[in-house]
């Protein structure tokens, strides 16, 4: 349970570390921005790899990277603040604000896993995620953690570690 309860902070240090010239939340959306289908792992080392790109002012679309050239840009546009990501990209868009404010309790990351805890599913394969399901799913998520006295973010990732370790994945 510690190790979720501090893993959205661990993130944060993270995006600070890199951040010595841009602002911290620009680092999270570059985080957030490279996430989709890649282990947590692969993410920072992606994420780092923009960020030398960019502290470079190299062509970010030369990276060879399980990425596709749009997350490219706009992780690197992030960087120079002509990106932000879009409030209707819930997922990114909270991802990001969890890693740059892990104790604002507004934001909570539901991605398929997070929904497969939700509905108690661990079986293989994704899940369809609309934007109706997503609130549905992050007011249960809130509920919940308000009851435990936690932050959202922190039982999404406590339930995220646990899916992840009983599936194996």
């Amino acid at each position: 349970m510690k190790a979720g309860k501090d893993w959205y902070l661990e993130a944060h240090n993270i995006a600070v570390n890199k951040a010595g010239i841009e602002s911290v939340y620009q680092m999270s959306q570059v985080i957030s921005i490279m996430s989709p289908q890649v282990s947590w792992q692969q993410n920072v080392i992606n994420a780092n790899r923009i960020y030398n790109c960019y502290m470079a002012n190299n062509d970010v679309l030369d990276l060879q990277m399980f990425a596709t050239q749009l997350q490219k840009v706009h992780a690197y546009e992030a960087l120079a603040g002509n990106y932000y990501i879009p409030e209707r990209a819930l997922k990114t868009f909270n991802f990001a604000n969890n890693i740059s404010t892990p104790s604002d309790d507004r934001y909570i990351t539901i991605d398929r896993h997070a929904t497969k805890i939700a509905l108690n599913d661990l079986s293989a394969g994704g899940v369809q995620l609309s934007k109706s399901n997503y609130l549905d799913v992050s007011a249960a998520y809130k509920a919940v953690a308000k009851k435990l006295e936690i932050l959202p973010c922190q039982l999404q990732a406590i339930t995220w570690l646990t899916y992840k370790r009983i599936v194996n994945r």
